[in-house]
């Protein structure tokens, strides 16, 4: 599956104790819904039989979310190599443009709205233009979309999926948004676009079952904290994984940086992570990673079937090394790799490595399963509650009172 390593990385007993007890334990809690979701029989029979309602009726479909409602949509689809559906992620108007003018006939296009409160403001934004693009040609968009919200929340989505009997999908009420992906909110998304979908729980499952990498996650990362490396780096070698390290961004610190605990003590601080791109960054930021402040933990994700791409390096070339010859251009690329992870080491940058073999179903249900649980397994291991988010509400409120004066 995948091959994870760790270098110059010293775990205390008793990080390694708390985190045992935590990949065992945080299954339990009540914020964990998607735990339940995920391994649920209805929750991927519901969306196989929406799949098939709608396969073969639509040429394009369109993912409408913000945040956790497409986040993890978009990193498995993009890590499975499809390109539907497209995103209405973003209400930036020059991006809604491009996006409006890349759809085809609006009778052959599905739209699935995902929103677990159902009041998102861009969702809703969203919502009502492309209401108004089907108004124009005399369509009702009812007859074109599908809703994914939260189970039994009176949001205006949820509204206005009952007001026009548009069909519904549930997200439950135990399940964050941003643990959302294996509810229909990424599962029908991916059925849409003809992806095998037991070969995706197949993943899942192997996931739920290694507790020991689970711990063994956790546990590095605890020690991490300990020598006070506050911003955590995945470093991607593979474009298909950009987008998965974007979601990652948000679980890890949406749901870890908090201000107090479960008993309203101040939280232990935790990290920052942040996304790179190999070997785009190498060129930006490595630099103060080599000299700066010894504050990071470096995550090297290798993507290794890119060495048996056939673009090949050939002749003699120019300013290369005269072994570069024959060899692949995923063999240069994964080599910038390897080569800036020892250098990393050299210089006493704790890095940590893992070796995807490829993109396969069952290998992305495994890793995204594992993130979400190492995440919920940090959670308990500071006290913390894990699932919402309460320092993004005040600016919610600020700009809906911005919109309405």
């Amino acid at each position: 599956m995948i091959e994870i390593s760790f270098s110059q990385n010293q775990i205390s007993q008793e990080e390694r104790s708390r985190s045992e007890r935590a990949a065992e334990s945080w299954t339990s809690y009540e914020g964990a819904g998607f735990y339940r979701a995920a391994i649920s029989d209805s929750t991927w029979s519901a969306v196989e039989d929406r799949a098939r309602m709608l396969k073969d009726t639509f040429d394009q479909y369109v993912l409408v979310g913000i945040g956790g409602s497409s986040f993890g949509a978009k990193a498995l689809l993009t890590a499975a190599g499809v390109n539907q559906p497209l995103y209405f992620d973003h209400i930036e108007p020059e991006t809604v443009g491009k996006l409006k003018a890349q759809l085809k006939d609006l009778r052959r296009i599905h739209w699935i709205f995902v929103s677990k409160s159902g009041g998102t403001l861009e969702t809703l934004a969203a919502l009502n233009l492309v209401e108004q693009w089907y108004s124009a040609k005399g369509l009702a968009l009812k007859d074109y979309a599908t809703v994914v919200a939260g189970e039994g929340i009176l949001g205006a989505l949820q509204e206005w999926a009952k007001a026009n009997q548009v069909y519904t999908l549930p997200i439950g009420k135990d399940v964050s948004g941003r643990f959302s992906v294996f509810t229909a909110a990424g599962l029908l998304p991916a059925g849409l676009s003809g992806l095998n979908l037991q070969e995706l729980r197949q993943g899942i499952r192997q996931g739920e079952a290694d507790r020991t990498t689970v711990a063994c996650l956790v546990a590095a990362t605890l020690a991490s904290w300990r020598r006070e490396e506050w911003i955590t780096m995945v470093w991607t070698y593979g474009d298909r994984l950009r987008p998965m390290a974007g979601w990652l961004q948000q679980l890890w610190t949406e749901s870890l940086g908090k201000r107090i605990d479960r008993e309203g003590r101040p939280a232990s601080k935790s990290s920052f992570l942040v996304p790179c791109v190999g070997s785009i960054d190498q060129h930006s930021i490595l630099q103060q990673v080599v000299e700066g402040r010894r504050d990071k933990w470096v995550w090297f994700w290798d993507l290794e079937s890119l060495v048996e791409e056939e673009v090949q390096i050939g002749g003699q070339p120019w300013g290369l090394p005269n072994g570069a010859s024959g060899k692949t251009l995923g063999q240069l690329y994964l080599a910038q790799s390897e080569g800036t992870r020892r250098a990393l080491d050299e210089v006493g940058v704790h890095t940590l490595s893992w070796k995807w073999p490829n993109c396969e179903l069952n290998t992305i249900g495994y890793v995204m399963f594992l993130m979400q649980a190492v995440v919920g397994g940090l959670g308990e291991c500071l006290s913390l509650e894990t699932y919402n988010q309460p320092g993004v509400e005040r600016g919610k409120k600020i700009t809906l009172d911005l919109l309405s004066k």
